[in-house]
């Protein structure tokens, strides 16, 4: 939203969260609507349409998409059909152009492996349920063939 309180420059302000302008005695509460030149909602498809690349679209979400970090590999994968291959109904056509889960998944574990911390997930209970299993696997491992 943008406010029509009529302060000009650097006097308008707004509080972090809210549409409220933040100027003492301003009480201002009409709005313009944040849609076609006023949007702040950045268009991501048009951004993802200029890589080629599988790789760089899953780098894209997850540097400009922080939430994505977090999900699981069918949920990240779903959103990544969605936003990028416009996945919104299924027919044999869609079905076609359709990017492979497969690929879409190794191209984030191995982002997620070289930079955990830019490219990672951000809450601490998936990192850590992230190490438990890897501690998992090893120990697995070791009794296994030791």
């Amino acid at each position: 939203m943008t406010c029509k309180c009529g302060h000009s420059g650097n006097d308008h302000v707004f509080s972090e969260g809210t549409e409220v302008c933040k100027i003492q005695g301003c009480w201002c509460m009409c709005f313009n609507e944040a849609i076609g030149e006023n949007s702040v909602i950045p268009r991501h498809q048009k951004y993802l349409e200029q890589y080629e690349k599988t790789e760089d679209k899953v780098k894209y979400i997850l540097e400009n998409l922080p939430e994505t970090r977090r999900l699981k590999n069918k949920d990240f994968v779903f959103f990544f059909l969605y936003v990028v291959d416009h996945l919104d109904t299924i027919n044999n056509k869609i079905i076609e152009r359709l990017t492979d889960p497969e690929t879409i998944r190794r191209c984030r574990q191995l982002l997620v492996q070289h930079e955990p911390d830019k490219y990672g997930p951000t809450k601490e209970e998936f990192v850590y349920e992230k190490h438990l299993k890897e501690n998992a696997t090893y120990q697995y491992v070791m009794e296994k063939y030791l």
